[in-house]
């Protein structure tokens, strides 16, 4: 959808069209040239493509900004006006896509509108369902609660993507059913009925969704436990293959995501037991096959906040980090990576904008305040393959009623 909003600049005769691609965070912005590159080149072979000047729109994607909202509006701590792009100096650019948009403040919003030329189009693309920023306002949410009523002047603006090739259809049954697209019974989200309608799915498909009830499932348990901790292992023996690609493509077939940092069912706990079982090896901070998680932009390396990479050696045989870069990898020096931290297991939070062949999402022992339906939705739209829940039916049922409450008041403003 939005490689064809892209060329139909150019079947317009549009020539030199400037072009931004952001987002909230370095990881998702990384991928949004590339990605729309191949958008494009499978667009070329279709009718759709006829009459695009396909010179203009590959020289457009190459001189096309790429990167953070932050670094888009020239953010700078120490200028006296701490975004360069601003109501006064607008950003040169035509068309301003920001992917990722659930999880952009209403502060960095209001940045971002007031720092656009009246005359360039502002694209927001992204998941009104998953969570909101963790600073305030859930800008998009509020968007599309307006934008989806016809009365609206955003309604002929809007296009509402339901459609969906990346999730096998057990599991996106339940996304659909957490989003409650059709509401049968008398249900509204978050009303009993629809939590026992969740229920109800998940004890009845169980193909590629497992659903284990801690205080009940005992087995179930200790065989994912081992199941995490086999993968660590296999990690770890990829990482030493001297073939970086495969440890990087390795990562990706499995990932825990837990509600919260701390407590037995947090991240710390899950690392620290998957380190514990892996053994002394684990005692060297840079050991091969170490998971890490960039948790504070490094702009001297390029690598942001939320990118992930795992510790490899080099060819002389010391450790380095190996990032995914486009279709490859490139390596960073440990000594340049400041500030990360082991990711055999991560928050539902930080894995915002990626996806894995299997995903665990771990629940707490008590429903909390953090844990919302955005919250569970987020987790569990992350696997594209296989999909196993760690919760009690009480947790459970406390999440898919709870929903993340902001006042905001910009859906009534619209």
């Amino acid at each position: 959808e939005v490689a064809m909003k892209f060329i139909d600049r150019f079947k317009k005769g549009e020539r030199d069209v400037r072009v931004a691609l952001a987002a909230p965070t370095g990881k998702a912005a990384a991928r949004m040239r590339e990605v729309l590159l191949r958008e494009c080149d499978e667009l070329k072979k279709l009718p759709e493509g006829k009459d695009v000047d396909w010179d203009a729109v590959s020289a457009a994607i190459d001189l096309a900004f790429s990167g953070t909202v932050h670094s888009l509006l020239g953010f700078g701590p120490s200028r006296d006006t701490r975004y360069k792009f601003n109501a006064d100096n607008y950003l040169p650019f035509d068309w301003v896509v920001i992917d990722e948009a659930s999880m952009l403040p209403s502060s960095m919003m209001y940045r971002l509108v007031e720092a656009l030329d009246p005359s360039a189009a502002l694209l927001l693309v992204g998941d009104p369902d998953q969570l909101a920023s963790v600073d305030a306002g859930s800008v998009l949410g509020d968007i599309a609660k307006v934008a989806t009523q016809k009365g609206s002047v955003l309604f002929s603006q809007t296009k509402v993507m339901r459609d969906q090739w990346r999730l096998p259809p057990e599991i996106d049954g339940l996304a659909r059913l957490l989003r409650l697209e059709t509401p049968i019974d008398g249900q509204t989200l978050g009303n009993p009925e629809h939590v026992d309608a969740v229920i109800g799915y998940l004890q009845a498909n169980k193909t590629l969704i497992s659903w284990i009830n801690p205080d009940t499932d005992k087995d179930a348990l200790v065989d994912v436990r081992k199941k995490v901790v086999d993968h660590a292992r296999q990690l770890h023996d990829a990482a030493k293959s001297s073939d970086p690609q495969s440890a990087l493509n390795k990562r990706q077939e499995l990932q825990v995501l837990c509600a919260h940092r701390e407590g037995k069912t947090g991240v710390s706990y899950w690392n620290g037991f998957v380190e514990h079982e892996l053994g002394a090896y684990t005692e060297l901070r840079w050991y091969f096959g170490r998971p890490v998680m960039v948790t504070r932009n490094n702009r001297s390396v390029d690598l942001y906040n939320g990118d992930v990479g795992i510790i490899v050696p080099d060819a002389d045989g010391r450790p380095v980090g190996a990032f995914s870069d486009g279709g490859t990898f490139r390596l960073v020096p440990t000594m340049r990576l400041e500030d990360v931290e082991s990711v055999h297991a991560l928050t539902i939070h930080k894995s915002q904008g990626s996806e894995y062949d299997e995903v665990i999402v771990v629940l707490p022992n008590e429903s909390s305040r953090i844990l919302t339906r955005e919250l569970f939705y987020t987790g569990i739209t992350r696997t594209k393959n296989r999909l196993t829940i760690i919760g009690s039916e009480a947790v459970l049922r406390s999440a898919v009623s709870q929903a993340i409450r902001r006042a905001s008041g910009l859906a009534a403003r619209l």
